[in-house]
């Protein structure tokens, strides 16, 4: 798994002749980054005296936000490693055999399969990224006004893998027939617009606290 290496074998990895790990999968990388910054303002938000004094509900949200983001984290890790697996079937469909119109048409089938879970894999990463969003505008005003930038950040680097997550969908659309691929635009800019205006919302906030 790309996660369990180091973070220098990481960036080489990426810097290197390798077409994975690619935009998909850091922009997932880069969602469990934004994730990670968030749930540190969490975590120095939930001891301090002033959210200990936050009604018993309001309290309590706040760690069922904070147990939320843990959940989505954990499956944005899994993620980065299953869209490099989504582009390695791709590849393995494109190298098939089509000498015949038999081996040409299980080919074609294999790419169009192929081609779904490459479409859908950095898909799932939009969503995943844009439900962590909805969370972190959520904490804003509960927790420790001196990490608000760190929660800030992790606002920015969740908005920045939904927008690099999206590309990655969009390149993969253009074996699909026309009704198929505005389905999937108009899927794909609701969730760019919605995680567009959750940062800009977020952020303009969170300005008013520094």
């Amino acid at each position: 798994m790309l996660i369990e290496k180091k973070g220098l074998e990481i960036l080489d990895e990426i810097d290197s002749s390798s077409p994975t790990p690619g935009g998909g999968s850091i922009s997932a990388l880069v969602a469990a980054l934004g994730i990670s910054l968030s749930r540190m303002y969490a975590h120095l938000s939930i001891h301090k005296k002033k959210f200990l004094s936050l009604e018993e509900n309001v309290q309590q949200q706040f760690h069922e936000h904070f147990t939320a983001l843990e959940s989505l984290k954990a499956e944005l890790i899994q993620a980065i490693d299953q869209d490099c697996e989504a582009y390695d079937h791709v590849m393995t469909a494109y190298r098939l055999p089509k000498t015949t119109d038999e081996e040409n048409q299980h080919r074609q089938k294999e790419i169009q399969k192929a081609t779904y879970i490459a479409i859908e894999s950095p898909y799932h990463i939009m969503e995943l990224s844009l439900k962590a969003l909805h969370l972190c505008e959520k904490m804003i005003e509960q927790g420790n006004k001196n990490a608000v930038s760190d929660l800030a950040c992790g606002i920015l680097f969740l908005d920045a893998a939904v927008q690099g997550a999206g590309l990655n969908v969009e390149i993969n659309l253009s074996s699909l027939d026309e009704k198929e691929k505005l389905e999937w635009n108009t899927k794909m800019e609701n969730l760019l617009n919605e995680s567009h205006q959750i940062k800009a919302r977020s952020i303009k906030q969170i300005k008013t606290l520094l």
